[in-house]
């Protein structure tokens, strides 16, 4: 094999290598950050990325670099399903739930890359959440969340404040089928079909646990732009007399298999509930908890007040953590 061959074989390995997901924020119109998963994301069982109010969206991972650092931003409290986004101003019924105001923040999840890595379908479970934020007294933690997916990304025309729901359908040119009601801004989005045959979209203003909405769903790989799904969350807070900030966390995970209906963060270590040791108890490594760690390196337990000394600082695994099994 001549240096040629050698690197022309080097160029192909790195190049089928995927990477983790990413986040991009200031795309196309109206999305705050587009959310681009590969098929080594698929193959895990917690893979997700995770925004929330006030996080930085750097310029490193902005679509244009030499912009400033991009914040994620707070929702209104009723941006969603909002009486006065109903085209026809005909009414202000609260359950005429015509469509999302100009209050609902828009994101991007991009599947593309999956389709041509022979991923021909995948679970995807988007969940919103309400945030409490103790350092931020500039915005609420009420939130009632809500959100609506589509098939389809808008990167073209112009953004517009009138969003439809669960009750209008598109012709190809983007017009409504029910007559008199005013086009759609976001012509190239199509219904995202679920077991109902209709659009998906969920509120914790019915649920009982108030603060998260989610949508899990099989996704049929289609290539092109039907690989991309649009999703607008905002807030569904009736009771609110006057829109305010809120805060929110975007949680979004893709699976090969159905995720679980536990919507929290990817567990990292202890992924099994565990009943938490009582003080003077001891963890399956012999470790007294409240008084010992385990030092894995040096594969024994060792005082907490050892643990902070530099030379240990981080190294301990302190019950009731679940440590890797003891040898």
């Amino acid at each position: 094999m001549n240096i040629k061959q050698l690197l022309l074989l080097l160029l192909i390995t790195f190049s089928s290598i995927t990477s983790a997901a990413e986040k991009i924020g200031g795309y196309g119109i109206g999305y705050n950050a587009r959310l681009v998963f590969q098929k080594a994301d698929a193959q895990k069982t917690a893979s997700a990325i995770v925004l929330k109010t006030g996080d930085d969206l750097l310029p490193s991972q902005q679509e244009n670099s030499k912009l400033s650092p991009l914040l994620v931003p707070a929702i209104k409290s009723n941006g969603w399903c909002d009486p006065l986004a109903n085209p026809n101003k005909t009414t202000t019924e609260q359950t005429e739930c015509y469509g999302w105001s100009a209050f609902s923040q828009w994101f991007l999840i991009d599947l593309s890359k999956l389709k041509a890595q022979k991923v021909s379908n995948v679970w995807v479970q988007i969940s919103v959440k309400r945030f409490d934020d103790a350092d931020d007294d500039t915005t609420d933690d009420d939130l009632v969340p809500a959100l609506t997916v589509w098939r389809g990304q808008q990167v073209q025309g112009k953004f517009g404040d009138w969003y439809p729901n669960q009750f209008q359908g598109f012709d190809t040119k983007g017009f409504p089928l029910a007559s008199g009601f005013k086009p759609f801004w976001g012509w190239t989005l199509t219904p995202l079909s679920n077991n109902a045959d209709s659009l998906s979209w969920q509120t914790a203003s019915t649920a009982t646990d108030k603060t998260t909405a989610t949508i899990t769903q099989k996704i049929a790989l289609k290539g092109g732009d039907k690989d991309y799904l649009t999703v607008a969350i905002g807030g569904n807070s009736q009771q609110s007399e006057t829109p305010h900030n809120v805060n929110f966390k975007l949680l979004v995970k893709i699976s090969a298999t159905k995720p679980t209906t536990d919507i929290s963060e990817p567990c990292l270590i202890n992924c099994t509930p565990k009943p938490t040791p009582l003080p003077g108890s001891f963890d399956g490594c012999g470790c007294s908890v409240g008084n010992t760690c385990r030092h894995p390196q040096m594969n024994h337990c060792m005082a907490i007040s050892a643990c902070d000394l530099p030379e240990y600082k981080g190294q301990c695994l302190c019950p009731p953590l679940d440590v890797p099994p003891c040898p």
